[in-house]
């Protein structure tokens, strides 16, 4: 077993960079799950991850039900 990250994963992003926009509509399409989560769930006063947030937009979208919110990213400017 082997503590290395799969490099493949780091190719995404050079996806964010080369293709913006692709990214961006992927980023949105995540919005309709978040807003069924909110619906479907208790969330105030919950601490919630929004790991790899990216453009942060699901933790935004999150935030005003949830307690607290923790989005990190590797791109820092992408929140």
């Amino acid at each position: 077993m082997t503590s290395e990250p799969n490099p493949g994963y780091f190719q995404f992003d050079d996806i964010i960079e080369k293709l913006p926009e692709l990214y961006h509509a992927f980023a949105l399409s995540t919005l309709g799950l978040v807003g069924r989560l909110c619906k479907s769930c208790d969330l105030q006063g919950s601490t919630l991850a929004d790991i790899c947030a990216g453009t942060g937009r699901c933790a935004l979208t999150l935030a005003p039900a949830a307690g607290h919110v923790y989005a990190p990213s590797r791109d820092p400017l992408g929140i």
